[in-house]
């Protein structure tokens, strides 16, 4: 039937037009992925990096727990250092609320850092059956301006047990 089409002459034009059209369309669908693949890596980075900037904070405030037979930190305790973790994991450096540097398009921005008692309800639903911290962040995870496309950033909440290191003996 196209050799028909292509032979007579009859809709050719009409056949060249749609496969630009389509070759459009496959560069539309490439851009787009490209993009959600680089918020993917930048949301999916930051989450990882929270996390375990907050599990060394919980363990390096609570160091000596084990020894002293102390199980509860405040959230004053934690936050130097989860500050100092988070600036070296992340090549950051604080600034009032704000980490600024590193590899994503804007400041990260730390909205809480809360003491959680056992039995409370995290953001994600699940219930905590120790005690912990959670720590927020607002990431900006896409700078915008590419095809129009606005600023993009979320909300990463990450939770760590409030635990003291354990005690290696030789």
């Amino acid at each position: 039937m196209l050799r028909r089409l292509f032979v007579s002459e009859q809709g050719a034009v009409g056949v060249m037009m749609l496969g630009v059209f389509l070759t459009m369309l496959l560069v539309v669908f490439m851009a787009m992925g490209t993009l959600a693949a680089g918020v993917f890596k930048n949301a999916g980075q930051v989450y990882g990096e929270a996390g375990n900037a907050l599990k060394w904070a919980v363990y390096a405030a609570n160091f000596d727990g084990v020894l002293s037979g102390r199980t509860s930190l405040s959230a004053g305790e934690v936050a130097p250092y989860f500050d100092y973790a988070f600036q070296q994991i992340t090549g950051t450096t604080r600034s009032g609320d704000d980490f600024t540097g590193g590899s994503l398009p804007g400041p990260v921005q730390l909205a809480a850092l809360n003491e959680v008692p056992a039995g409370t309800a995290l953001p994600s639903g699940t219930i905590t059956n120790q005690p912990g911290f959670t720590v927020s962040l607002t990431v900006p995870v896409f700078s915008g301006g590419i095809l129009g496309l606005s600023p993009l950033t979320i909300t990463v909440t990450r939770f760590a047990v409030s635990q003291p290191m354990p005690v290696i003996q030789p």
